[in-house]
């Protein structure tokens, strides 16, 4: 009889231990899930915090808004004028170059445009793009913009400047027009323009 009182004895106090150890483990496992949902709820109030604070310092922009902007401090549009050289004798040449460099780049016709943009006129864009405009000077205007580029620190993130890279993208061309040839990989006729990006995230050349 006491050998089995001591084996129930033992028995009884391994179930009370389990049963300890159980409510142990219940818990930490507790204590574990409200740390980490603690965790979540920060977290998430930093990543909101975060946001909040990105948005704060980088709002969101619009390309008709961006225009103006580094028209204004990089002061590209000086370079779009008549063929002689001389001033522009537009009413307002600033507004009149973005708003046709936006027309231009949307690849939008300018009656075209002149129906969605309130306060422009259709002729009055034909005429800035004919006169004012060039391919000279957009060379130019482009490398005002570069120039601007390669003195920003974000420039420098990724290389540089010492390094280029290469695409060719398939041009659809006529079939008598000198410059077009079939290509092998797209197998079709036509050109390809190859573009050329450097480390700078800065397009070089684009023929």
């Amino acid at each position: 009889m006491r050998v089995g009182a001591g084996r129930i004895f033992r028995r009884s106090a391994d179930r009370r231990s389990g049963g300890e150890l159980e409510e142990i483990c219940l818990r930490q496992q507790e204590l574990v899930e409200a740390l980490i949902g603690n965790y979540r709820v920060v977290a998430h109030a930093l990543d909101e915090a975060a946001g909040a604070g990105d948005q704060a310092r980088m709002p969101e922009r619009t390309l008709i808004g961006i225009l103006p902007r580094t028209a204004y401090w990089v002061e590209w549009w000086r370079r779009f004028g008549p063929a002689s050289g001389n001033e522009p004798k537009l009413q307002d040449p600033f507004g009149r170059s973005v708003i046709t460099t936006f027309v231009k780049g949307a690849n939008m016709g300018p009656y075209e445009a002149a129906r969605h943009i309130p306060g422009v006129f259709g002729h009055e864009l034909s005429y800035t793009a004919n006169r004012h405009f060039s391919i000279v000077l957009l060379n130019e205007a482009i490398a005002d913009l570069v120039n601007a580029h390669a003195r920003l620190d974000i420039s420098r993130a990724w290389g540089d400047g010492t390094t280029v890279a290469a695409d060719g993208t398939h041009m659809d061309t006529h079939l008598d027009n000198l410059l077009a040839e079939t290509s092998v990989r797209y197998g079709k006729p036509g050109g390809i323009a190859y573009h050329h990006i450097s480390d700078t995230y800065i397009a070089l050349f684009t023929p």
